[in-house]
């Protein structure tokens, strides 16, 4: 009987040290997200007005912003990435208040567009270092960004399936 109370007191503990690093990744991914927002707001708002970002010195912010690979179609590409932060903050406020399937779902919604910005994110770098030859300091923060964001939410992927 002692053995069972033992094996039950490990067990809630171990569950709640897992919910505890659930909520921490979920903080880190809302918080990172905000900083996208950032980010990735501060960028488009300068591609719009027909603007360069200020690279203080860094980089060559003009030539990555004045590029054709700056935009798809006429839409600033930093246009995509501030919606897929603002996806990425929407769907880690639901995570973090929902349980279950739903927090299930929402992580997986966070996955897929971290991964997609990843994936376009490193395609952009390529085309900063390799194509144009020039690199914005901005970019590679955002690119930064949405890569940890990647790594946090597979990690709370992979932590959800395994609790079931």
């Amino acid at each position: 009987m002692i053995t069972s109370i033992r094996q039950g007191a490990t067990l809630e503990r171990s569950q709640v040290e897992a919910q505890r690093q659930s909520r921490l990744l979920v903080l880190a991914l809302g918080l990172l997200s905000i900083l996208g927002i950032g980010l990735a707001g501060y960028m488009s708002y300068t591609d719009l007005l027909g603007s360069v970002p200020v690279c203080g010195g860094v980089g060559d912010c003009e030539t990555v912003h004045t590029s054709a690979y700056a935009y798809l179609a006429t839409v600033p590409v930093a246009v995509f990435g501030l919606l897929s932060y603002m996806g990425i903050t929407a769907l880690a406020l639901v995570r973090w208040r929902a349980k279950g399937t739903l927090g299930y779902l929402a992580s997986l919604g966070i996955l897929v567009l971290a991964s997609s910005g990843t994936l376009f994110s490193a395609y952009l770098t390529y085309v900063e270092f390799f194509v144009i030859d020039a690199v914005c300091p901005w970019c590679v923060a955002s690119a930064v960004t949405i890569t940890v964001s990647l790594a946090l939410a597979a990690t709370d992927v992979a932590a959800q399936t395994r609790r079931g």
